[in-house]
């Protein structure tokens, strides 16, 4: 999967039907977890905020236009 131009992965962890084990990098920097949800699309979005978070420490722009953070201002 993709989000924002970084590739992840997430899966099931074995043996387990609430634990899901993610993973991306960032250049050189490679990523990994485990997040505990019964639902896919949860732990997706998780990862998502994880790799928005590791960005934003970058101070990669957002690609998204306008936003919430544009709203406090």
């Amino acid at each position: 999967m993709r989000h924002r131009e970084i590739e992840f992965s997430v899966e099931p962890a074995s043996g387990r039907d609430d634990v899901w084990v993610w993973r991306f990098s960032i250049g050189d920097e490679v990523r990994t977890g485990k997040t505990v949800t019964k639902l896919e699309l949860l732990a997706i979005r998780r990862v998502q905020f994880i790799i928005d978070r590791e960005l934003g420490k970058r101070n990669v722009p957002s690609q998204h236009g306008t936003g919430s953070d544009n709203a406090r201002e």
